[in-house]
C-alpha cells in the first residue's frame, strides 16, 4: 500500500493505491493469475488506520504484502458571531 494516503473528516474516501516491485521477464500485474485487493480498517473517525492489500497470487512468485496508514484529518469549521 502506498504511503500518505488521507482524507479530511466527513469527505469520500478516495481510490486506495499501491504499487508492485518484483516484476521480471516483462511480467505487469495484469499478468498475476489473481489480482490485488485493498482495503482500510473501518473507522470514519479522525485517526489512523491500517491499509491492507491483499489477495494477490501468482505461481512465478512468492507474494507479500506490506501495509501503510491512512489517515483521516480534522475538517475546518468556522464560528461566526451574529
Amino acid at each position: 500500500a502506498d504511503s500518505g494516503q488521507t482524507k479530511v473528516y466527513g469527505a469520500t474516501d478516495p481510490a486506495l493505491n499501491y504499487t508492485i516491485t518484483g516484476f521480471v521477464n516483462g511480467d505487469t500485474e495484469s499478468s498475476l493469475d489473481t489480482g490485488v485487493s485493498i482495503a482500510r480498517a473501518t473507522g470514519e473517525d479522525v485517526n489512523s488506520y491500517t491499509i491492507t492489500p491483499s489477495g494477490a497470487v501468482d505461481s512465478n512468485y512468492t507474494v507479500s504484502f506490506v501495509t501503510a496508514d491512512f489517515s483521516i484529518t480534522k475538517a475546518a469549521l468556522t464560528v461566526t458571531a451574529d
